[in-house]
C-alpha cells in the first residue's frame, strides 16, 4: 500500500464532496427556473408539471444525501445530526407556539413557508455551531 494513500482517498472524497455540490446547487437552480416559468411564484402550475417536479426533487434529494453522507466524514456527520435535530424542533415546536397564539389572536394565521425558512435557518444555525465550535 502506497503511503499516500489517505491523502489521495482524503482528495477524492472531497472531490465528490464538492462535485456533489455544485450539481445540488444546478439542479436547484434547474427546478427553481422550471417552476419560475410554468407559473407564478407562488400561484398554480399544471398538475402533470407539479408531478414532475416533486418527483425529481424526491429523486434529486434521495440520490443526492446517498452520496453526500457516503462522502462526509464523522465530523461533518455529527454536524449535519445537530442541524438535522434543531431544525426539526424549531418545526415541531414551532407549528404548536404559532397555531396557539393564532387562535389566541395574538399572531396571525400560520403559514408554511415561513415556518419552513425559519426551520431551515435554525437548521443552518446548528450545523455552523457544531461544525466551528
Amino acid at each position: 500500500m502506497s503511503e499516500n494513500f489517505g491523502t489521495v482517498a482524503e482528495s477524492r472524497r472531497r472531490r465528490r464532496y464538492w462535485t456533489l455540490m455544485a450539481l445540488s446547487l444546478a439542479a436547484a437552480i434547474v427546478i427553481g427556473l422550471t417552476g419560475r416559468i410554468l407559473g407564478t411564484p407562488y400561484g398554480p402550475i399544471a398538475p402533470a408539471a407539479a408531478v414532475g417536479l416533486a418527483a425529481a426533487i424526491l429523486l434529486l434529494m434521495a440520490v443526492g444525501n446517498w452520496v453526500y453522507f457516503r462522502s462526509i466524514d464523522e465530523l461533518e456527520l455529527a454536524s449535519n445530526l445537530v442541524a438535522g435535530l434543531w431544525g426539526f424542533y424549531a418545526f415541531v415546536v414551532g407549528w404548536p407556539l404559532w397555531h396557539i397564539l393564532w387562535r389566541g389572536g395574538l399572531a396571525p394565521e400560520p403559514e408554511m413557508l415561513p415556518l419552513y425558512l425559519f426551520a431551515v435557518a435554525v437548521a443552518v444555525a446548528g450545523f455552523l455551531w457544531k461544525r466551528f465550535q
